[in-house]
């Protein structure tokens, strides 16, 4: 199956106290086990999503951790990582090697 056939997690209402900070810890955690930056990435957000859903459905303010241990290591859901490269801004904005450098020397003269 391509990647693109991989359906994203379902937005949630809210998110308990301690997201982001479940989350950098997830990822810095697999990328000192040698995970490479996507997967790492794919891991943790599952990871995260996953704990917020158990929390969520207890109706919890805060991350049920106690709870949701085995999809810490394991996460239910994985989303996949995306380039956040979009091909449409290098139509917006021309890289600087496409100046000519003579446009650039003349004008820091006309200052």
């Amino acid at each position: 199956a391509s990647s693109s056939a991989w359906p994203s997690p379902a937005r949630l209402p809210r998110a308990p106290k301690g997201t982001g900070d479940l989350l950098t810890a997830l990822f810095v955690g697999r990328r000192v086990r040698g995970e490479a930056p996507a997967v790492a990435l794919e891991a943790a957000t599952g990871a995260t999503y996953d704990v917020i859903v158990r929390s969520l459905a207890a109706e919890s303010e805060d991350l049920l951790l106690p709870v949701a241990q085995d999809v810490l290591a394991e996460p239910v859901t994985w989303p996949r990582a995306r380039s956040l490269e979009d091909p449409l801004a290098r139509l917006v904005q021309p890289p600087v090697a496409d100046v000519p450098l003579i446009a650039q020397e003349e004008g820091a003269h006309h200052r």
